[in-house]
């Protein structure tokens, strides 16, 4: 089997689209930096508060979307530099799993957002009645 990334399930892979894709591996790689460097100041000025337990469980969850964000980058460039099938793919793995921790964390934070919003008009209706 050709290992060849020249054609993708009948799309071409033209020079345009070799650009794009190692300009989006760029700012990936940019994005996952600035993300990891951020996580770790969060961390230091975290612990000086004294949230211990919600400073490192958010670093963590940051630190894990960065890395498969650096993850997409490195392995986008690999696979265009060499015309990769297996590093292309696997790119674009890494860049689904991080789409998917990104997209269930938003639900999550969105479903608590609701759920403080209804908490809190429950109170401030009852507060009303007396």
């Amino acid at each position: 089997m050709e290992n060849k990334l020249t054609e993708l399930y009948g799309l071409q892979v033209t020079a345009r689209l070799r650009f794009l894709l190692a300009d989006a591996a760029k700012w990936g790689q940019i994005a996952a930096f600035v993300g990891l460097i951020s996580s770790a100041v969060s961390m230091l000025t975290g612990f000086t508060r004294g949230n211990v337990i919600g400073v490192l469980v958010t670093v963590a969850l940051n630190v894990l979307l960065y890395i498969y964000l650096l993850q997409f980058s490195k392995k986008m460039k690999i696979a265009l530099q060499n015309n990769d099938q297996g590093e292309f793919v696997e790119s674009l793995r890494s860049l689904q799993t991080y789409f998917k921790i990104m997209g269930i964390l938003l639900i999550v934070v969105m479903v608590i957002a609701v759920l403080v919003i209804a908490f809190v008009s429950v109170i401030g209706v009852n507060a009303l009645r007396r």
